[in-house]
């Protein structure tokens, strides 16, 4: 059994954060996306693409996950943690992003 969340999210602090994350979403949000050209803040998603399937099965409609990239004062969230991965959120939108599912 992996740590507790909160000791993953303390250990993952001491290090640089990520700047890339995996981000679940609805086709009907992905839809403003693309209207928009980015994603609004609070910008979510997980620092493994595991976490993010995790999250997108467990939540009903997320059925794309995104490969968000170049983002910018990424901080921890305090919650949203998983056996797979960290949550973690910005402030700043996010114009870059892949699809990966």
């Amino acid at each position: 059994m992996s740590d507790p969340w909160n000791a993953r999210v303390a250990a993952a602090l001491c290090y640089q954060s990520p700047t890339v994350l995996y981000h679940a979403t609805t086709p009907r949000k992905m839809e403003r996306y693309k209207a928009t050209g980015a994603i609004l803040p609070p910008v979510r998603g997980f620092d493994t693409l595991a976490a993010a399937q995790e999250w997108a099965r467990l939540t009903n409609g997320r059925t794309i996950i995104l490969r968000l990239s170049e983002l910018e004062k990424v901080q921890a969230l305090p919650d949203h943690h998983n056996a797979h991965g960290l949550a973690w959120w910005s402030p700043v939108k996010c114009t870059q992003w892949e699809v990966v599912t």
